[in-house]
């Protein structure tokens, strides 16, 4: 009997799992990290749109600009998200275009996708971004 790395034990887990809940999860040939990166992006964006719902019962003190600003930036991440599961070069560059505009506007915010940026941007030749 072979052994497994822990890493392949946790990932056959995870695909069992998947497959006992009739999930399909995207792209296993992604590195792990890869994919907590598109799912973490996606949960973001998807969290932005959603808040627009949650002021629906707060009294308008906001103006239409920014909900429009909070549904582009929504948008933005789950294309960030989906260009990243599927390997495209226009997410990576996307992505540093939304974390430089976060770096000016609220720089200690930006710090974690920052590092991110660098992690993808560092490999992206081998994960062929």
């Amino acid at each position: 009997m072979e052994q497994q790395l822990p890493k392949e034990r946790f990932e056959k887990k995870i695909e069992k799992i998947a497959m006992e809940l009739q999930v399909s999860l995207p792209a296993s040939g992604l590195p792990l990290l890869l994919r907590l990166i598109a799912l973490f992006t996606l949960i973001g964006g998807l969290s932005i749109i959603g808040g627009i719902f949650a002021d629906i019962v707060r009294p308008p003190t906001s103006t239409p600009h920014f909900y429009f600003l909070r549904v582009i930036v929504g948008v933005l991440a789950i294309a960030i998200s989906y260009g990243i599961i599927e390997r495209k070069r226009w997410a990576l560059w996307l992505y540093a275009v939304v974390v430089l505009v976060g770096l000016f506007i609220n720089p200690l915010v930006a710090i974690l996708p920052s590092l991110i940026l660098l992690y993808l941007f560092s490999k992206r030749q081998q994960l062929n971004l």
